[in-house]
């Protein structure tokens, strides 16, 4: 999970809980319903709409659902800044440097 380092992979579970629901909406399935069919539990299918993190496997059956690749949601790594500020360093004066 990407959490709040950019350097990292991640993965949008708003994005993917966004497009379960609104599939699960347009086909006017309950939860219960959605669940029965790709074989998760209930709880599986709303904790994935909520935006919570559901395992890998639980993805995969959504996404196969929902007909999307397995990475469709990836967040890549951010790339790493080309031109740096002030000669490579930071532009801040630390406490010990202003003694």
């Amino acid at each position: 999970m990407q959490g709040n380092n950019p350097k990292l992979a991640g993965f949008d579970w708003r994005g993917f809980a966004g497009s379960v629901e609104s599939k699960r909406r347009v086909k006017n399935l309950s939860v219960r319903a959605l669940a029965e069919l790709i074989g998760l539990t209930g709880k599986d299918i709303s904790m994935a709409g909520g935006g919570h993190v559901v395992g890998v496997a639980k993805v995969h059956a959504l996404l196969r659902w929902l007909d999307l690749p397995l990475d469709h949601f990836d967040i890549p790594p951010m790339e790493p800044a080309t031109e740096t500020s002030c000669y490579g360093r930071a532009n801040v004066k630390h406490a010990e440097a202003a003694e």
